[in-house]
């Protein structure tokens, strides 16, 4: 037998925070929503994560597709979902240690669900969620335990794959470019190119 029961708004802001952590008017509680789904379910179709977020939030207040689609790809750019195609995925804990007491974290679980696996004073901005750790010297102990990974700031970004842009590199770069300034494809330069690049010394920049 189903029964419907309904909710006056106090009630069904009462729910809502229960369900995400956040203050149901602000804008972090459609990303928290998102996340909550996507981690619930770890695959999802595009369509019915937008459906179902709406669902949700409908109770205490209207937000169209268009603002949970902007949610969603800002989810995307910082690393809790996956969008491919039609399909939305969850993702693992990542972490990044930004200084000795403040790690950015990455995954698809909410914040709510984070806190309780990392305590410590965790600060949300957008799709951004920051924390410092009650125990940092525990901090990458516990990451490991839930199948997290904790990464360097260069990590994160790729940079400790690309070369240094050292005196070596520049060199290198000097002869490429007067080794090849004059592609054969090109029809419209008809000499070298002339280049300038910064260079530090030891008391002084010049070009």
């Amino acid at each position: 037998m189903t029964s419907i029961e309904i909710l006056s708004p106090r009630e069904a802001e009462r729910s809502l925070f229960d369900l995400t952590g956040a203050n149901p008017m602000s804008g972090i509680t459609v990303a928290e929503l998102v996340r909550d789904v996507i981690s619930s379910y770890q695959l999802c179709g595009y369509q019915s994560l937008l459906r179902e977020v709406v669902t949700l939030i409908s109770p205490v207040r209207r937000v169209d597709h268009d603002v949970v689609r902007v949610v969603i790809d800002a989810l995307d750019a910082d690393g809790d979902v996956v969008i491919n195609g039609g399909t939305v995925a969850a993702t693992p804990i990542r972490a990044v240690q930004l200084d000795d007491l403040t790690f950015k974290f990455m995954s698809s679980l909410s914040t709510r669900r984070l806190a309780r696996l990392f305590p410590g004073d965790w600060r949300c901005h957008e799709s951004t969620r920051v924390c410092h750790p009650i125990e940092p010297a525990m901090l990458p102990a516990r990451i490991a335990a839930n199948g997290g990974v904790l990464l360097t700031a260069e990590g994160w970004a790729g940079l400790n794959r690309e070369p240094a842009a050292d005196e070596a590199w520049l060199a290198t770069l000097e002869q490429q470019l007067v080794d090849h300034s004059h592609p054969p494809e090109s029809e419209t330069i008809i000499q070298q190119l002339d280049w300038e690049w910064l260079s530090v010394g030891a008391e002084s920049l010049a070009w």
